[in-house]
């Protein structure tokens, strides 16, 4: 068994609920760090076909949008919204 340093301004007793929200939040991060792995070659090879193609912004067939961010030299991907219909004063109210 490793004997805990205490360190000053931190708690060292024991609390579970904390204990597990660590491991929880640690999960999370380290789950995301492997996803953007992956995800900084796909967006860059997005990227480069559509400059390839020379398209700017592309819908594709399940309205998923892609749109170069020309100040940022990147690609954003959301979901196509259909605009709303105008909204009445009632509605505003």
């Amino acid at each position: 068994m490793s004997k805990q340093i205490e360190l000053k301004g931190v708690e060292s007793k024991s609390i579970p609920e904390l204990d597990r929200l660590v491991d929880d939040y640690e999960e999370a991060r380290d789950e995301r760090m492997e996803a953007t792995k992956r995800e900084v070659p796909a967006k860059q090879k997005l990227l480069d076909a559509m400059h390839k193609h020379e398209v700017t912004k592309y819908r594709t067939a399940d309205d998923k949008i892609a749109e170069i961010i020309p100040e940022d030299e990147t690609v954003k991907v959301k979901a196509y919204k259909e605009p709303s219909e105008k909204k009445t004063k009632k509605d505003q109210d």
